[in-house]
């Protein structure tokens, strides 16, 4: 309560925070399937093969990165394509081709 104009006056502000909370409710699930499926900050990776080792599994626990994440993340699908790099690496002949027809 407040002496405004000579007259008591109550002052409220007011906000609408559903879309805050709606937010709040997706990263948190999100957060929540994350520990679910046994993901976690680092994940060991050879530095050589890029296989990821998956403590999980005994014996030979080093397993490829899509099959690595198929496992804990059901719902994500994986596409192969080729980086540029790997591109001149295995198909040079292509490469230089596609260049030399682009000019």
């Amino acid at each position: 309560i407040i002496h405004y104009k000579g007259d008591l006056a109550t002052f409220a502000t007011v906000r609408d925070i559903t879309e805050q909370k709606k937010l709040f409710e997706v990263l948190q699930k999100s957060l929540e399937e994350r520990n679910e499926y046994g993901l976690k900050d680092i994940i060991p990776i050879c530095a050589g093969c890029s296989t990821i080792r998956d403590e999980k599994i005994e014996g030979h626990p080093w397993v490829k990165v899509a099959e690595y994440f198929s496992e804990r993340l059901p719902d994500v699908g994986f596409s192969h394509g080729m980086c540029p790099d790997c591109m001149k690496k295995w198909y040079p002949e292509y490469v230089a081709k596609k260049a030399e027809e682009q000019g």
